[in-house]
């Protein structure tokens, strides 16, 4: 067993593979998007006159997707503490940069899986590396429940979620969940309960249903196309981020181990907050 196989954290990630998707989403990060000139049919289109500004729209969220894929990666390939904390520390900052700065219409929306999926991993993430600025900001790049709509649009799962993590600002609520058989189905009973041993139960269930109710994202089954090419891991940080706001014991719960849960994340933002 060579050096790389010994610290990956993600059983499904190979190392060529690895390596070559690692580079791929360096070279995004470090691409000077100003600096790309969009094509003439897309420059010249008068038919469609916002088609210019949604290139270099979409051009700006792959640039941040990749970003976030690559502190994934990172994770998933056994890098140390510094180096993943410091790439996803970058990573909030782009995402920041995208929403509240150069692209401030652009919205998620939780009825989408996506959308669904991006938001727990930029929340857990926050959550992890202690980033109560980004924290606050998360909810407000999402859009609303029609164009008339201002508030970010939510389900109870996720209100409940939000309210756990201390966001205040207004919302609007949903009148159930937008995937009822999901596991974010236990977020309320999983944020409310006080008895120790409910939490871990609730919280083990949710890493067993966790795989499976993301299967209509794009990264779902990833591992398995294209001999793995683009995998970058699969990792449920809003997990993580629950055991650490909620004191669970995850090395005595047997937690630690269960697959898609960031143990080594959680060991660390217990380190950064003493």
């Amino acid at each position: 067993m060579n050096q790389f196989e010994k610290i990956k954290r993600d059983i499904f990630l190979k190392e060529k593979q690895m390596e070559e998707y690692k580079s791929f989403l360096l070279e995004s990060k470090n691409t000077d998007l100003s600096k790309i000139k969009a094509p003439d049919y897309i420059q010249n289109d008068d038919k469609d006159p916002d088609r210019l500004a949604r290139y270099y729209r979409l051009l700006n969220w792959d640039q941040a997707s990749e970003q976030l894929e690559l502190c994934l990666l990172l994770y998933s390939a056994g890098e140390n503490k510094e180096v993943v904390i410091s790439e996803t520390r970058q990573m909030l900052q782009r995402f920041h940069r995208h929403f509240d700065l150069e692209f401030p219409d652009d919205k998620l929306y939780l009825y989408e899986a996506d959308s669904y999926a991006y938001i727990l991993w930029l929340l857990g993430l926050a959550v992890l590396v202690n980033d109560q600025e980004t924290l606050i900001r998360i909810p407000q790049w999402l859009g609303g429940s029609d164009e008339n709509d201002p508030l970010p649009y939510v389900d109870p799962p996720m209100k409940a979620l939000l309210d756990f993590l201390g966001y205040q600002g207004a919302l609007s609520v949903a009148d159930k969940p937008f995937f009822p058989k999901a596991c974010y189905r236990y977020f309320p009973e999983l944020v409310q309960s006080k008895i120790d041993s409910e939490r871990e139960k609730l919280l083990i269930q949710y890493l067993k249903d966790w795989y499976k109710c993301n299967k209509d994202t794009y990264w779902y089954d990833r591992h398995k196309r294209n001999d793995g090419k683009f995998f970058f891991g699969y990792w449920a940080f809003e997990a993580g981020a629950l055991a650490l706001l909620l004191n669970i014991d995850i090395e005595r719960s047997g937690i630690a181990e269960k697959p898609f849960f960031p143990a080594d994340y959680v060991r660390w933002a217990r380190e950064i907050r003493g």
